[in-house]
Protein backbone atom coordinates (compact mmCIF):
# COMPACT_ATOMS: atom_id res chain seq x y z
CA UNK A 1 0.00 0.00 0.00
CA UNK A 2 2.90 2.38 0.46
CA UNK A 3 2.05 3.76 3.89
CA UNK A 4 4.42 3.22 6.79
CA UNK A 5 2.44 3.35 9.98
CA UNK A 6 3.77 5.00 13.12
CA UNK A 7 2.84 2.02 15.32
CA UNK A 8 3.73 -1.63 14.65
CA UNK A 9 0.32 -2.76 15.90
CA UNK A 10 -1.42 -0.77 13.15
CA UNK A 11 -2.20 -2.68 9.97
CA UNK A 12 -4.07 -1.84 6.81
CA UNK A 13 -6.82 -4.30 7.81
CA UNK A 14 -7.27 -2.63 11.21
CA UNK A 15 -7.40 0.80 9.61
CA UNK A 16 -9.98 -0.46 7.12
CA UNK A 17 -12.10 -1.68 10.06
CA UNK A 18 -11.68 1.70 11.75
CA UNK A 19 -12.51 3.89 8.77
CA UNK A 20 -15.29 1.59 7.51
CA UNK A 21 -14.61 3.11 4.10
CA UNK A 22 -12.10 2.00 1.45
CA UNK A 23 -11.72 5.60 0.26
CA UNK A 24 -9.55 6.47 3.24
CA UNK A 25 -7.33 3.41 3.02
CA UNK A 26 -6.74 4.17 -0.68
CA UNK A 27 -6.10 7.89 -0.06
CA UNK A 28 -3.63 7.12 2.73
CA UNK A 29 -1.49 5.26 0.18
CA UNK A 30 -1.14 8.37 -1.99
CA UNK A 31 1.45 11.06 -1.38
CA UNK A 32 -1.21 13.78 -1.74
CA UNK A 33 -4.97 13.66 -1.76
CA UNK A 34 -7.85 16.08 -1.52
CA UNK A 35 -10.93 15.30 0.57
CA UNK A 36 -13.91 17.13 -0.91
CA UNK A 37 -16.04 16.36 2.16
CA UNK A 38 -13.46 17.88 4.50
CA UNK A 39 -13.22 20.90 2.19
CA UNK A 40 -16.95 21.63 1.88
CA UNK A 41 -18.18 20.46 5.28
CA UNK A 42 -15.04 20.86 7.42
CA UNK A 43 -16.62 21.06 10.85
CA UNK A 44 -19.35 18.56 10.08
CA UNK A 45 -16.80 16.18 8.52
CA UNK A 46 -14.69 16.29 11.69
CA UNK A 47 -17.72 15.49 13.84
CA UNK A 48 -18.98 12.82 11.43
CA UNK A 49 -15.61 11.04 11.56
CA UNK A 50 -15.71 11.13 15.41
CA UNK A 51 -12.73 13.44 15.74
CA UNK A 52 -14.34 15.25 18.65
CA UNK A 53 -11.25 16.98 20.03
CA UNK A 54 -10.44 18.35 16.57
CA UNK A 55 -14.09 19.37 16.21
CA UNK A 56 -13.97 21.29 19.47
CA UNK A 57 -10.65 22.96 18.60
CA UNK A 58 -11.97 23.92 15.17
CA UNK A 59 -15.10 25.46 16.70
CA UNK A 60 -13.06 27.47 19.19
CA UNK A 61 -10.47 28.68 16.66
CA UNK A 62 -13.06 29.37 13.97
CA UNK A 63 -15.39 31.20 16.35
CA UNK A 64 -12.62 33.37 17.79
CA UNK A 65 -11.23 34.22 14.35
CA UNK A 66 -14.68 34.95 12.96
CA UNK A 67 -15.61 37.12 15.94
CA UNK A 68 -12.33 39.05 15.92
CA UNK A 69 -12.38 39.61 12.18
CA UNK A 70 -16.04 40.64 12.00
CA UNK A 71 -15.84 43.02 14.96
CA UNK A 72 -12.47 44.66 14.32
CA UNK A 73 -12.50 45.05 10.55
CA UNK A 74 -14.99 47.14 8.59
CA UNK A 75 -15.73 44.34 6.16
CA UNK A 76 -16.71 40.71 6.76
CA UNK A 77 -14.75 39.71 3.66
CA UNK A 78 -11.66 38.91 5.76
CA UNK A 79 -13.64 36.48 7.89
CA UNK A 80 -14.88 34.71 4.78
CA UNK A 81 -11.36 34.59 3.32
CA UNK A 82 -10.05 33.00 6.52
CA UNK A 83 -12.95 30.54 6.46
CA UNK A 84 -12.17 29.59 2.86
CA UNK A 85 -8.47 29.20 3.72
CA UNK A 86 -9.34 26.84 6.60
CA UNK A 87 -11.56 24.80 4.29
CA UNK A 88 -8.78 24.52 1.69
CA UNK A 89 -6.27 23.45 4.35
CA UNK A 90 -8.64 20.77 5.64
CA UNK A 91 -9.36 19.66 2.09
CA UNK A 92 -5.68 18.95 1.52
CA UNK A 93 -4.75 17.79 5.03
CA UNK A 94 -7.98 16.09 6.10
CA UNK A 95 -7.01 12.58 4.99
CA UNK A 96 -3.62 12.83 6.74
CA UNK A 97 -5.26 14.18 9.89
CA UNK A 98 -7.73 11.29 9.83
CA UNK A 99 -4.89 8.79 9.30
CA UNK A 100 -3.06 10.17 12.33
CA UNK A 101 -6.28 10.01 14.36
CA UNK A 102 -7.03 6.45 13.19
CA UNK A 103 -3.50 5.22 13.85
CA UNK A 104 -3.47 6.52 17.40
CA UNK A 105 -6.89 5.04 18.17
CA UNK A 106 -6.05 1.66 16.62
CA UNK A 107 -2.68 1.50 18.42
CA UNK A 108 -4.32 2.32 21.76
CA UNK A 109 -6.95 -0.38 21.27
CA UNK A 110 -4.30 -2.91 20.20
CA UNK A 111 -2.39 -2.23 23.44
CA UNK A 112 -5.52 -2.60 25.55
CA UNK A 113 -6.89 -5.83 24.05
CA UNK A 114 -4.74 -8.84 23.18
CA UNK A 115 -7.54 -10.89 21.59
CA UNK A 116 -7.74 -10.14 17.82
CA UNK A 117 -11.52 -10.59 17.80
CA UNK A 118 -11.98 -8.12 20.63
CA UNK A 119 -9.57 -5.71 18.93
CA UNK A 120 -11.57 -5.83 15.70
CA UNK A 121 -14.82 -5.25 17.57
CA UNK A 122 -13.43 -2.30 19.55
CA UNK A 123 -11.73 -0.80 16.48
CA UNK A 124 -15.00 -0.91 14.53
CA UNK A 125 -16.85 0.73 17.43
CA UNK A 126 -14.24 3.47 17.89
CA UNK A 127 -14.11 4.27 14.20
CA UNK A 128 -16.78 4.72 11.61
CA UNK A 129 -19.10 7.67 11.66
CA UNK A 130 -21.55 9.54 13.89
CA UNK A 131 -24.60 11.30 12.52
CA UNK A 132 -25.55 12.36 16.04
CA UNK A 133 -22.39 14.44 16.31
CA UNK A 134 -23.27 16.15 13.03
CA UNK A 135 -26.69 17.08 14.43
CA UNK A 136 -25.14 18.48 17.61
CA UNK A 137 -22.72 20.63 15.58
CA UNK A 138 -25.58 21.78 13.34
CA UNK A 139 -27.68 22.81 16.32
CA UNK A 140 -24.70 24.61 17.85
CA UNK A 141 -24.08 26.58 14.68
CA UNK A 142 -27.78 27.39 14.26
CA UNK A 143 -27.83 28.81 17.80
CA UNK A 144 -24.61 30.74 17.20
CA UNK A 145 -26.02 32.13 13.95
CA UNK A 146 -29.14 33.39 15.72
CA UNK A 147 -27.03 34.95 18.47
CA UNK A 148 -24.67 36.54 15.91
CA UNK A 149 -27.56 37.99 13.91
CA UNK A 150 -29.01 39.59 17.05
CA UNK A 151 -25.77 41.28 18.13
Amino acid sequence: MGVSYQHQSVTEEKLKDFASNDYYVESWGKSTSFNIGAFIFTLFWLAYRKMYLYTFLYVVIHSVLFYVLTTTVDSNIYAWIVNLALCIVFGFLGNRLYLHFAESKVARIARMYADPGEQQKRISQAGGTSLGAVYVVGIYYAVMFVIYMNI
